[in-house]
C-alpha cells in the first residue's frame, strides 16, 4: 500500500536523473520496519552463500570479506541513492528504458524476475535509484504461507536461472561444474580483490574453499531434482 505522495517522489526521482530508468522506494513491514530488498546488491553466489549462512553477520569486522547483499539494515539515505536492485513490490520505470530492455523475462515462473529486470537496465546503460521518502506497506510472504516449500523451490530455481544467464562467465565453476574459484573480470559487478593486504589473501582463500564446498553438495542435490531451470 502506497503512502500519500510517494508515487510523487518516485516520479520527481526520475525526472531529476535523465540516466536513471528505475526508480524503488523504500518498501516497510506493517510494524513499520525496512524490508529488504528495496534497496540490495545484487546476490551473487558468494554473496547468497554468505548471507544464507548467517556470516554477513560478521560483515561490520570484515566488510569486504562478508557483504550483505541486503542493505535495508544501513542508515537511511536521506535523498535517492544509485543501487545495484530494488523489489518488484515497488518499482517505477521509464518507458524509454523498459522498451530498450525489453521486458520481463517470462521463464521466471515466480521469484527473480525482479533481479533480471535490474541487471538488463543496468546492462543498458540506465541508473536505478533507491527513493527514500517514497514510502509502502508490503505484506511479505502472504500469498506464499499456503505452499511454502513450493514458493521456496521455485526461488531457488529462479536464482539458477538468473546465474546461467548473468554471472555465468564470473562463477562458471559455481553454476555448471566444480573447478577451483577463479578471478573475476574487472568489469563485472562484484569487485576484483588483489592479494595485496593479508585480508585480501584471507578473502581468496575462504572464497576457493566455501565454493568448493558448496557447489559440490548443491549440485548433486540439484541434478537429483531439477531437470530444467
Amino acid at each position: 500500500m502506497l503512502e500519500p505522495g510517494s508515487l510523487k517522489h518516485l516520479l520527481q526521482a526520475l525526472e531529476a536523473d535523465p540516466e536513471a530508468g528505475m526508480a524503488g522506494g523504500h518498501i516497510q513491514n506493517p510494524d513499520g520496519s525496512e524490508q529488504g530488498g528495496g534497496r540490495r546488491d545484487v546476490p551473487s553466489p558468494w554473496r547468497a552463500f554468505v548471507r544464507a549462512s548467517g556470516l554477513y553477520r560478521l560483515e561490520k569486522f570484515w566488510p569486504e570479506l562478508f557483504p550483505d547483499f541486503h542493505l535495508h539494515k544501513k542508515p537511511l539515505p536521506d535523498k535517492p541513492i544509485e543501487v545495484e536492485a530494488t523489489a518488484g513490490a515497488m518499482m517505477l520505470v521509464r518507458r524509454e528504458a523498459l522498451q530498450e530492455v525489453g521486458g520481463w523475462d517470462e521463464g521466471y515462473f515466480l521469484h527473480c524476475e525482479d533481479l533480471y529486470l535490474c541487471m538488463r537496465f543496468r546492462q543498458k546503460g540506465w541508473r536505478i535509484l533507491f527513493v527514500p521518502d517514497a514510502k509502502a506497506i508490503h505484506y511479505q510472504g502472504t500469498c506464499s504461507q499456503a505452499r511454502p516449500i513450493f514458493v521456496a523451490w521455485h526461488k531457488h530455481k529462479g536464482m539458477i536461472r538468473f546465474y546461467k544467464k548473468f554471472l555465468k562467465k564470473v562463477h562458471a565453476h559455481f553454476i555448471r561444474q566444480r573447478l577451483v574459484i577463479k578471478k573475476p573480470a574487472s568489469d563485472q559487478i562484484e569487485p576484483v580483490f588483489k592479494a595485496n593486504t593479508s585480508q585480501d589473501r584471507i578473502s581468496r582463500i575462504v572464497r576457493q574453499y566455501a565454493y568448493r564446498a558448496i557447489s559440490g553438495q548443491y549440485y548433486r542435490f540439484h541434478d537429483r531434482v531439477c531437470t530444467r531451470c
